[in-house]
């Protein structure tokens, strides 16, 4: 009697559990298509306002070819959630077995987007850090031709390690039994294995030596901005000083300050001068602060799953945590979807100029 009834409990939990993986699965794949169509919108509106603005500068190229990576991301990760999508709504609906293929080789692609995008933010952090170590020789050091150049090798690095994984398999006609027909599939070489282990390991030295230099790079930024804005209180503080010696008899102000500390005080001033970021380049270096603290964000979950499989390798999705693992995907992939889509906002807060032109761009500034 005692173990029919936990049988009948056993039975009504996993049943309720089911129900309840299900309604999750649901609300996810609803999130991951708005935040989809948000990504696209936003980028598209990133990229015609930056090519408006014109590529003038070595800031406005790399914004430009993180937000096509991004776009390009965001497109070929749509297919997946239309589909499952029809899945989760429509299941009678019958999906030819061809869909099967053009969900494999877009993932490829999706992972190498998703990883340039890593290594673009890189690069920018990078760049906003030597503008804040050098700042005399910055536009010496990453010209428009040179910045070009680098986003250029960054992408053939990607695509070199990419590139074998994407003509390892070709397309058979393979035959159901159940219903004897034939239909399309993919037949992998005999060393896709090998190759596909290289790409693992590429991606996994790539994804903790991006997230190590961005966080390395976010926080030095993150300390200039400190210092930066304690540098203006105490200008701040120093004029007032000032103007509270000038109010009284003109004896006194003499007395405190005579004519000859003037120059001496003019000379310190200007050559303190370049050392100090100008409010543009202060906003600039925000605006790249906080897009890499977005990324920084948005690739913790990825990581943290990735330190939960070195600590316990049967945390994978045909094992113990089938349930746990796939949720724990589920989370990573909405952050990277995050990270993907937002950037639109960072810009219009902090580029004047990128604000301006999407005003005039789409008329709601004259």
């Amino acid at each position: 009697m005692a173990s029919n009834f936990i049988e009948i409990v056993d039975f009504h939990i996993s049943q309720n559990f089911m129900s309840e993986v299900l309604v999750m699965r649901k609300f996810i794949l609803h999130m991951f298509i708005c935040m989809t169509l948000l990504g696209v919108i936003s980028n598209s509106i990133n990229i015609l306002v930056f090519v408006k603005l014109g590529l003038k500068d070595n800031v406005t190229i790399t914004l430009l070819f993180l937000s096509l990576s991004d776009l390009m991301y965001l497109l070929l990760y749509s297919p997946t959630f239309v589909l499952w999508f029809l899945a989760e709504h429509h299941p009678h609906i019958p999906l030819p077995s061809v869909f099967n293929i053009f969900l494999f080789v877009p993932s490829l692609l999706i992972e190498l987007c998703y990883d340039y995008s890593a290594l673009v933010s890189v690069f920018m952090a990078v760049v906003r850090c030597a503008c804040v170590a050098r700042p005399l020789k910055f536009k010496a050091m990453f010209t428009k031709s040179r910045t070009l150049f680098i986003l250029g090798v960054l992408f053939s690095l990607n695509l070199v390690f990419f590139g074998p994984s994407l003509i390892m398999f070709r397309l058979v006609w393979a035959v159901n039994p159940n219903t004897n027909s034939t239909f399309l599939a993919l037949e992998y070489s005999d060393n896709f294995s090998s190759v596909r282990k290289v790409l693992d390991f590429y991606k996994n030295i790539h994804a903790w030596l991006t997230y190590i230099t961005v966080v390395a790079c976010t926080a030095i930024l993150a300390y200039k901005l400190q210092a930066a804005s304690r540098f203006r209180r105490s200008l701040a503080s120093a004029a007032g000083s000032e103007k509270v010696k000038t109010v009284g008899p003109i004896s006194t102000f003499s007395k405190t300050r005579d004519a000859s500390s003037c120059p001496s005080t003019l000379s310190e001033r200007e050559q303190k001068q370049p050392s100090q970021t100008s409010t543009k380049e202060l906003q600039v270096i925000r605006s790249v602060t906080l897009i890499c603290v977005i990324y920084i964000l948005s690739v913790l979950p990825t990581q943290v799953n990735t330190c939960v499989r070195l600590l316990d390798p049967k945390f994978y999705d045909h094992q113990n945590y089938v349930y746990t693992y796939t949720f724990a995907g589920y989370i990573a992939t909405l952050f990277h979807l995050f990270n993907a889509s937002v950037n639109i906002f960072v810009h219009y807060h902090f580029n004047s100029r990128y604000r301006e032109k999407f005003l005039h761009s789409f008329y709601l500034k004259r």
